[in-house]
């Protein structure tokens, strides 16, 4: 998707319709990166008023750090 991307969806948080950008963000379960040396990445909204995010795609991959 392109970078900035907004669209006004409706925040299961809020309950009301709220602006929403598309974001990108990480999550490291210790188990998983300790086992696999992966990391989870995942995409999706996240709404501008409460900060509430909503999933739409995950994928793992690997640490380089």
């Amino acid at each position: 998707m392109a970078e900035n991307e907004t669209c006004i969806i409706q925040c299961k948080k809020c309950g009301i319709l709220t602006r929403h950008e598309w974001v990108q963000w990480e999550r490291r379960p210790t188990l998983l990166l300790l086992i696999t040396g992966r990391i989870k990445a995942i995409e999706g909204w996240e709404c501008t008023k409460c900060g509430y995010r909503q999933v739409v795609s995950t994928r793992y991959e690997l640490y380089t750090e």
